[in-house]
């Protein structure tokens, strides 16, 4: 047999990590969305959306059906 007997103890153990912060990643990618959006936009939450007499938001430019 080749390689060496401490393989199957250190393979795993990186794998766990690696695959840890790989999902730690991701997470604190979804929860952090708007940090890295266009320059022009930086720290401008939702400022392309208007408020509508009725409440609700829509985006500039965005066809308005007939009531």
């Amino acid at each position: 047999m080749t390689g060496s007997a401490l393989a199957p103890v250190v393979i795993p153990i990186v794998a766990f990590v690696f695959l840890f912060l790989w999902i730690a990643m991701v997470f604190h990618a979804n929860a952090h969305p708007s940090v890295h959006r266009n320059a022009d936009q930086a720290g401008h939450e939702d400022h392309e959306t208007t408020s509508r007499e009725d409440g609700a938001q829509e985006r500039p430019g965005a066809d308005r059906r007939a009531a």
